[in-house]
């Protein structure tokens, strides 16, 4: 798949040897993800993609060719106990444990999870994108939620109409968001 001339045969290679690599531990996540996916709809809970979980699928030309360290899931507020709780009887537990209850909610968007088992990856459950509702940076998360499109992929696979994708502008919006705003712009390569 890689023919260009001007690049040293090592160089391909290294790269070739990195997306085999990559290509192997996604279908891990990927194995993982369609067991939570499929807990979460048989729940009727609705799960937006976010991040690797949806571009590897989406955005590139192979699964492998989108390295992935974790899945990053984005369910409705209303249901997103719910949601812990299921994630937690597969198996994975909140491994950054709360200073005082009710903290979390307040000052975190998301749970980070990690699973009991080895080949368990670590899981982003979101409640809202970029920011919870007390920062004044959080996400209008209606305006996200009405610019949503079903991921074909992972309804077909799993027979359902619970799996979501962010619309490419809403994904932009996000991705951007989620860089500057929680990442400082480190590793910003565009």
């Amino acid at each position: 798949a890689y023919a260009l001339p001007s690049v040293d045969a090592r160089a391909w290679q290294a790269c070739a040897e990195q997306e085999a690599l990559s290509a192997v531990r996604n279908a891990l996540l990927f194995r993982q993800l369609e067991r939570i996916l499929r807990t979460l709809s048989a729940a009727g809970i609705p799960v937006v993609l976010l991040k690797g979980a949806d571009l590897a699928r989406s955005l590139y030309p192979a699964p492998g060719s989108r390295k992935m360290g974790d899945l990053d899931l984005l369910v409705p507020q209303a249901q997103f106990d719910r949601a812990l709780r299921l994630a937690e009887d597969l198996g994975y537990h909140e491994y950054l444990p709360e200073a005082a209850p009710g903290l979390d909610h307040l000052l975190s968007n998301h749970a980070h999870l990690r699973g009991d088992s080895p080949s368990a990856p670590l899981l982003e459950l979101h409640r809202t994108l970029v920011a919870p509702d007390a920062f004044r940076h959080a996400a209008p998360m209606d305006w996200f939620w009405a610019n949503l499109e079903p991921d074909q992929y992972w309804n077909h696979r799993l027979g359902t109409q619970t799996v979501f994708r962010l619309n490419p502008t809403a994904n932009l919006l996000y991705l951007s968001a989620h860089l500057m705003l929680q990442h400082g712009g480190e590793r910003a390569s565009l």
